[in-house]
């Protein structure tokens, strides 16, 4: 039986309270540090301590019967245990690393001095290219509010603002592209032609349309090396590969292997969504404001997107997925699996 003395806790309480203020304090200036594997560990300690001094006072627990503070420390207990469980998996899980593709090096601008000019021609071919290299996240009317614009931040740019981060003349916006800037992906992989009309169809968009300089045109054309006639890198492979006593192109994309590992974590994990033989048109159900939202996944044949000839470009899209579009993250292959799978898409798309 618990005793009907009064005690005054006034300075037990006040001790107790400047201990949380002291605990709180602490809280905060831990978080300005990594301790790595061991934050959750302070983290929980520090609040194990705060929320016991809470208990044993604020709750009387201390001067409560014995009976009450075995319930209490026992759920401690299961607590831990539960915890302990958890880290157990989450600290041991293996945590997949993006595939490190070597750039390959393609410093082809084209002919800057008849390609910075725009073309009703270039412009055509842009839009066709934009839609799909760009729309995704840039929208379709360029005001950055594509389907998957939700997932970058920084957002993507509202081109009709007519701000340029990194300058609006056609060379500038070139070797944007051509490098990429934050979450934006470089499409060096494109030929220069295809950036080029992309530059000029995104530049419609805007308001503010500044023109280059003669030294502008001369500058970036310097970039593209010494000046000797050369061609992008993909022409120069498929132009290579017919010298060699290989099977065609159209004999090695019949013989895709879809038994093979690619093949295998292909139908696994992608086919239900971009068909089995890669030819999209599949109705896919995203979170919106309507209950019922879809967006049909396209073919990869024919597809031009950065992905397509950049390995990392591709591992970075699957691995964080595109929330709003449809598209969740596969986070949980190894390199060895990546390369099979991205093999055998690139297969998919007539790529190889």
């Amino acid at each position: 039986m618990s005793s009907n003395k009064k005690h005054d806790h006034r300075k037990t309480y006040w001790k107790v309270w400047a201990s949380l203020i002291v605990l709180t304090i602490v809280t905060v200036w831990t978080s300005y540090y990594d301790f790595g594997t061991l934050n959750i560990v302070v983290a929980m300690l520090i609040a194990t301590t705060k929320a016991t001094l809470v208990a044993l006072f604020f709750m009387h627990l201390l001067y409560d019967s014995k009976v009450d503070t075995v319930v209490f420390a026992s759920s401690l207990v299961f607590l831990a245990i539960f915890v302990g469980l958890t880290a157990s998996d989450m600290l041991d899980r293996y945590v997949p690393q993006p595939v490190k593709v070597a750039a390959s090096g393609d410093n082809d601008m084209g002919d800057v001095a008849k390609l910075a000019k725009p073309s009703p021609e270039l412009i055509a071919q842009g839009k066709t290219l934009y839609a799909t290299n760009c729309a995704s996240c840039h929208g379709d009317s360029g005001m950055g509010n594509g389907p998957a614009a939700a997932a970058f931040n920084p957002k993507p740019r509202n081109f009709t603002t007519g701000e340029w981060k990194q300058g609006g003349k056609p060379t500038q916006i070139f070797q944007t592209l051509t490098t990429g800037f934050n979450s934006m992906p470089s499409f060096a992989a494109l030929p220069a032609e295809e950036r080029w009309a992309l530059v000029h169809y995104i530049r419609t968009f805007s308001p503010n349309r500044p023109e280059d300089s003669a030294a502008d045109i001369t500058a970036l054309a310097a970039k593209s090396g010494s000046g000797a006639a050369h061609i992008p890198v993909r022409l120069a492979m498929e132009l290579s590969a017919v010298s060699e006593a290989q099977p065609t192109y159209d004999i090695r994309k019949s013989a895709i292997d879809a038994t093979s590992e690619g093949g295998q974590l292909y139908q696994t994990r992608c086919a239900s969504c971009h068909g089995d033989n890669g030819q999209g048109g599949i109705n896919v159900r995203v979170l919106g404001s309507h209950p019922f939202s879809y967006l049909a996944t396209q073919s990869f044949a024919g597809n031009h997107a950065a992905w397509t000839t950049n390995m990392q470009e591709f591992v970075r899209i699957n691995s964080l997925g595109l929330p709003g579009f449809g598209k969740p993250a596969i986070n949980d292959l190894t390199p060895a699996q990546w390369q099979s799978l991205y093999n055998y898409v690139q297969q998919l798309a007539g790529i190889r």
